[in-house]
């Protein structure tokens, strides 16, 4: 999965590093949503801010 050059990572980096993916996998998601759902803005406010039409927590 990584190069050797990253070998030697410590956890905080690594954690880091997946931080990182998992926000930018969530951003493109989010914005897959908002073009099916045809968004003129291109945010889905209730992805964004985690809840469905019921309000409740999509996480």
């Amino acid at each position: 999965m990584f190069s050797e050059l990253n070998h030697d990572l410590r956890p905080e980096q690594l954690a880091k590093i997946l931080t990182a993916a998992g926000l930018e996998q969530a951003r493109l998601e989010v914005e897959a949503r908002a073009q099916r759902e045809g968004s003129p803005t291109g945010v889905d406010n209730a992805a964004v801010h985690n809840e469905n039409e019921n309000g409740d927590s999509d996480v």
